[in-house]
């Protein structure tokens, strides 16, 4: 579900809240204290989710605001020890590169691909430019 999807459902609830307020007194406190836990709890999930999102994560993969809007406090404890996105996830593409590049023979055609393979890592932000450089280097030395 998107976060535009979850703004929309609480408007309606909010709507109804407001609604539910006007038609008869006995509802105006049940109804802010719903209204309170709503707004909080977009409040946890934006900040949460702004936190995931500082981490390289994205938007579609654990977005965090859900984290927030259903645990609050504990949401944020959650999504503040979460990994790196890169840095997790950058080393096990470059370990796999590197484990395929060892495999295969050298040959002219294989480093070709594996420096293919690097250059789709670099033009999708995972490789840095030094990075990148120096595993070109490694494979232009195994020719």
């Amino acid at each position: 579900m998107s976060s535009g999807m979850v703004f929309f459902i609480i408007a309606i609830l909010i709507c109804f809240v407001l609604i539910m307020c006007a038609l008869e007194e006995a509802w105006i406190m049940p109804s802010l204290i719903i209204l309170g836990v709503l707004v909080w709890g977009v409040i946890w999930g934006v900040i949460c989710k702004s936190i995931v999102k500082s981490k390289g994560y994205p938007d579609d993969e654990n977005s965090g605001f859900w984290w927030g809007f259903l645990l609050g406090l504990l949401g944020l404890i959650v999504c503040a020890v979460k990994p790196n996105y890169l840095d997790t996830y950058k080393g096990r593409q470059i370990e796999a590169v590197e484990s395929n590049a060892a495999q295969s023979t050298v040959s002219n055609s294989s480093v070709a691909e594996e420096l293919k393979k690097f250059k789709e890592l670099y033009d999708q932000g995972v490789l840095s430019e030094q990075e990148f450089q120096a595993q070109k280097e490694k494979l232009l030395n195994k020719m």
